[in-house]
């Protein structure tokens, strides 16, 4: 059971991570576009 516990917390921090980098890769793309 703390096994899962901690499993669960690890991907939710992935995920984080995951949506900051997607979110600034886009906003990086957006800014070259607009160049």
């Amino acid at each position: 059971m703390f096994y899962f516990v901690v499993l669960q917390k690890y991907m939710k921090n992935n995920i984080m991570l995951l949506d900051m980098n997607f979110r600034s890769m886009r906003k990086n793309a957006e800014r070259k576009n607009a160049q």
